[in-house]
């Protein structure tokens, strides 16, 4: 969930295409740890895809997830 979270705060602070660097440096920024292939296997999953229509449960099946609506927080903070 903190790759995802991570990536999602990239996304709507501008970043259009969030590297496993930038994402790295989010959350080593709050003093965790980065498990790479962890974060290789969510960014491989969504390269080439639309943040909007991407359903995380896929991605963490048998996980409840909760799924932060990029879109919606972008209209928010352009408000």
């Amino acid at each position: 969930m903190r790759y995802i979270a991570a990536y999602l705060l990239l996304k709507i602070a501008g970043n259009e295409s969030p590297s496993a660097a930038d994402i790295t440096k989010v959350i080593q920024a709050v003093g965790i740890e980065v498990d790479g292939s962890r974060l290789d296997s969510l960014l491989s999953e969504l390269n080439g895809k639309d943040i909007n229509t991407v359903r995380f449960s896929s991605l963490f099946p048998g996980k409840k997830v909760i799924v932060l609506i990029h879109s919606l927080s972008l209209r928010a903070l352009t408000s």
